[in-house]
């Protein structure tokens, strides 16, 4: 059996209510942490071991997408993360290598990040094709992906040069296509998503990842969101995904861990 650890952001979420409707995962035995968000930032691979920073005082969170969660609140999101932590290896400091593979999810580095009226460092904001050559592109991609948690998480992780296993980086769902402001955002974009998976696959190999790509069966007819049939139940909720896309999501994740295993 395999052994994956799935680490992120509130998108893991659906892919762990998924996993509860699939008897079976492809032989793999997978574990999931997710995190809410700020304390996505508190997230730390170091000496072999994953973790959650200690904080103290504020959170000082700014607002964002209108909203700006309570310290209290936060507070309650971090101690729901510990306890999670705990529940999957009965510690709070779990040993990188009782896992074969870790999958690094979400982190804002495919989607970009909310704000109140736009959406900022999303792939759509890439170079077009026939700006610069490829291999700069891809260089430019990197640059985008270390303004992200994704990329934080990242580095410290092929930092812990005990831990000997493959590292998978995903990225959460795109906002709905419903979403007014994202669809806006994007809508005079001269990148398509296929070319930016392109730069973003070859941008993490020498991050030292492998990059799992978003399935075009959860996209819109246009690629630039997630079909509208998958958003979440949620009516004020344009990010995640229902049980459904999360079914889908997680199906192309396990099939690229068994690929680049099998490679």
């Amino acid at each position: 059996m395999i052994k994956v650890l799935v680490v992120g952001d509130s998108h893991v979420a659906q892919l762990k209510l998924a996993s509860e409707k699939i008897e079976k995962l492809n032989k793999l035995d997978i574990k999931f942490f997710a995190v809410v968000g700020p304390v996505t930032n508190k997230i730390l691979f170091q000496d072999n071991v994953l973790s959650l920073e200690n904080y103290s005082g504020s959170w000082n969170h700014p607002v964002h997408a209108g909203h700006k969660p309570t310290d209290e609140k936060i507070d309650k999101w971090y101690r729901e993360a510990k306890d999670r932590l705990y529940s999957i290896g009965e510690t709070e400091e779990l040993d990188l290598n009782l896992f074969d593979v870790i999958v690094l999810y979400g982190g804002r580095f495919l989607q970009g990040r909310a704000l109140v009226d736009n959406f900022s460092g999303g792939w759509h904001k890439l170079p077009a094709v026939n700006e610069y050559s490829f291999a700069l592109n891809v260089k430019l991609t990197e640059d985008f992906i270390k303004y992200s948690v994704h990329y934080k998480w990242l580095n410290q992780l092929v930092k812990c040069e005990e831990f000997s296993g493959c590292i998978v980086s995903a990225p959460g769902p795109l906002p709905s296509e419903q979403h007014p402001s994202y669809a806006e955002a994007v809508s005079s974009s001269e990148v398509s998503l296929d070319y930016a998976q392109d730069l973003y696959s070859e941008a993490f190999k020498g991050l030292g990842s492998v990059f799992s790509p978003l399935p075009k069966s959860i996209l819109s007819k246009d690629k630039k969101g997630t079909d509208k049939k998958y958003r979440s139940g949620d009516i004020r909720d344009f990010s995640h995904t229902n049980i459904a896309g999360g079914d889908i999501l997680l199906k192309e994740l396990t099939a690229q861990i068994l690929a680049t295993l099998n490679h």
